[in-house]
C-alpha cells in the first residue's frame, strides 16, 4: 500500500465523497475508487458503506484511520528530518548506491533521494532491492553507500 493511497482515504474520511476528495486530489473519481477496492482487497475489510448520497467509514473503515493518519504523519516527519539533515554522506567517486527492499521504493527511498540528490548531483544513482540479508552482507562488503531496512509491518 502507498502513502499516497493512505493520503486519498483520510481526504475520503474527511470529505464523505469520493467526487469531492477527487477533486481536491486532482484524480477521477473512477481512480481513486479503485485505489479504494484495492486497499480493500489488500486489508480483506470493507473500509467504506457506499451510498447515493455518499461514503461513510466502516467499523474496519473507522479503525484504519487513525493508523493511516499515523503512518502518513510519521512518514512527513522522516521526510522533514532527512531533508534538514546538514552531513550529507560522502559519495565515493561520484556515485551514489542504494540498497533497499522493494516495498521501501514506494514508501520513502524516491522521496529520500529526491532530497539527497537536490545539494548532491551523483555522476550514476544505482537503486537495487534485495531481501534484508542480502543487504546487510551487500553493506558489508561495502557495495553500497545506503541500505535501507525495514523490519516489521
Amino acid at each position: 500500500m502507498r502513502i499516497e493511497h493512505m493520503r486519498y482515504f483520510i481526504s475520503l474520511a474527511e470529505t464523505r465523497s469520493i467526487h469531492r476528495a477527487a477533486e481536491t486530489l486532482y484524480i477521477s473519481p473512477q481512480a481513486m475508487s479503485k485505489i479504494i477496492q484495492s486497499m480493500e482487497k489488500e486489508l480483506g475489510v470493507t473500509l467504506l458503506i457506499r451510498s447515493r448520497t455518499g461514503v461513510i467509514l466502516s467499523e474496519a473503515g473507522a479503525k484504519f484511520l487513525p493508523v493511516a493518519q499515523e503512518i502518513v504523519d510519521r512518514y512527513k516527519h522522516f521526510i522533514s528530518d532527512f531533508s534538514k539533515y546538514d552531513n550529507s554522506p560522502h559519495l565515493r567517486g561520484g556515485n551514489l548506491h542504494i540498497l533497499t527492499q522493494p516495498r521501501n521504493l514506494e514508501t520513502f527511498v524516491y522521496d529520500a533521494i529526491k532530497i539527497f540528490t537536490r545539494k548532491n548531483l551523483p555522476e550514476t544513482l544505482v537503486v537495487k532491492t534485495f531481501n534484508p540479508l542480502e543487504i546487510v552482507e551487500r553493506m558489508a562488503r561495502s557495495e553500497a553507500d545506503i541500505g535501507v531496512i525495514k523490519i516489521g509491518r
